[in-house]
C-alpha cells in the first residue's frame, strides 16, 4: 500500500492487519517518490482459528 493512502487505515494496524515492512521511496507518483507498506491479513485478524496440521 502506498503511504499516501496508509493514513486512512493506519488505526487498524495490529488489529485488522500487520505491517510487515516498508519500502522507502519505492513508488513514483505525482512528481515524487512514496514509501510502500507491506501488509498482511492473517487468520486471527478475521476470526478464523489456527490451521491444524496432521501429526
Amino acid at each position: 500500500m502506498v503511504s499516501y493512502n496508509y493514513d486512512q487505515i493506519a488505526s487498524g494496524a495490529g488489529r485488522h492487519f500487520d505491517v510487515e515492512g516498508r519500502l522507502s521511496d519505492h513508488s513514483y507518483y505525482d512528481g515524487r517518490y512514496w514509501d510502500e507498506y507491506l501488509l498482511a491479513i492473517r487468520r486471527h485478524h478475521v476470526g478464523l482459528p489456527p490451521v491444524r496440521h496432521p501429526a
